[in-house]
């Protein structure tokens, strides 16, 4: 059979690259002569997709990510073209590991209305999601937790306990990024940047913080720019640190896979859902997605006191730290297989078909 994953893949987006794998190993496991093809964002824009050409046309369509169903009505009208051209000529829908926002534009509300009814197979990655859905659309949803925290991996590397690790998003200021650092290094830590979102726009500000600081004991993790040795080697990189501090979705990720000790500040509901999910919540550092410079200073000052407090909390009983990222692994690894037991048994029986 053949499978179009659509996403942002290939745009050295590690967390989203580590759900494509994942996406196409649980449907290796079910169908091992499976022949992929990839739908990127810029691919969509300049209408790389020909369904009528035999070639082009896939038997299952799986859509992953949160990113495609949010707020931009223009991407969920281009999103609804696909599935809609798809459909036409025979595909099966299916959203995997999807995170849906809020809906507060009228022009977004119809498009994911018809988005959502095109779908033969919905599997949303949290509750919140799964309401947000139920206020635009009638359609029936798993609730699984995010795909990616069933990607294979085993530990190689002795954890380094006084080693963290950054993982940024760089919507907020670099000063915000720079004090946290500078807590780090007065308390006796070494600091990995390590860059787990858009990589190549991570690098240059990660540089800018190291000149900024000029610390040799920070420490920026190198580029590979292969796939699947960049996704093996970051999480590496996580499980040698002693503590991650993640700002970003996948970032959590990779600390609970990895069960590296977590502060997560969250910027997104997806990421309070996780937390919760996992059982996660004490090491949580609350924030919104809200950017302005009184915000900044703000938040900053509440981030600092808060993230102090939690740091302070996983060093007086490491051991416990160890458990609960561990508990939140295991609590994770089970919401997420109830998913993909659903995604598997789809495509069983549409592949008989």
């Amino acid at each position: 059979m053949r499978y179009l994953l659509v996403g942002f893949y290939g745009k050295d987006n590690v967390g989203d690259n580590m759900l494509r794998e994942t996406t196409k190993q649980h449907i290796l496991e079910v169908d091992p002569l499976a022949h992929f093809c990839y739908l990127t964002w810029e691919d969509m824009i300049l209408n790389r997709c020909d369904f009528a050409s035999p070639d082009m046309r896939p038997d299952f369509v799986v859509a992953g990510g949160g990113g495609w169903f949010g707020e931009d009505g223009f991407s969920q009208g281009l999103i609804y073209s696909i599935f809609l051209n798809a459909k036409k000529y025979g595909s099966k829908i299916i959203a995997y590991d999807v995170g849906v926002n809020v809906i507060y534009r009228d022009d977004s509300r119809v498009y994911m209305q018809k988005v959502f009814d095109a779908m033969d197979l919905i599997i949303v990655r949290d509750q919140i999601s799964a309401y947000h859905l139920k206020m635009i659309a009638e359609e029936d949803v798993t609730v699984a937790s995010d795909m990616a925290i069933t990607y294979p991996f085993a530990r190689k590397y002795p954890r380094e306990n006084k080693r963290v690790g950054l993982i940024a998003t760089f919507t907020y200021a670099m000063e915000y990024y720079e004090a946290k650092i500078r807590f780090f290094l007065e308390n006796g830590y070494d600091v990995s940047l390590i860059p787990f979102g858009d990589t190549s726009g991570d690098y240059p500000r990660y540089e800018i913080l190291r000149n900024n600081i000029d610390d040799s004991r920070i420490w920026i993790v190198p580029r590979i720019h292969d796939m699947q040795n960049q996704i093996d080697y970051l999480l590496d990189e996580v499980s040698k640190c002693g503590i991650i501090v993640a700002h970003r979705l996948h970032g959590m990720v990779a600390a609970i896979l990895t069960e590296t000790p977590l502060v997560s500040l969250n910027y997104h509901f997806k990421m309070f859902e996780l937390s919760a999910q996992g059982g996660l919540e004490r090491y949580c550092v609350p924030m919104y997605n809200v950017v302005s410079e009184l915000y900044i200073q703000e938040w900053s000052k509440y981030h600092y006191t808060h993230l102090e407090e939690i740091v302070g909390r996983i060093t007086s009983d490491y051991e416990k730290a160890l458990v609960d990222i561990k508990m939140a692994r295991e609590l994770l690894t089970i919401q997420a297989l109830s998913g993909k037991q659903r995604f598997q048994e789809f495509i069983h029986e549409n592949m008989a078909i």
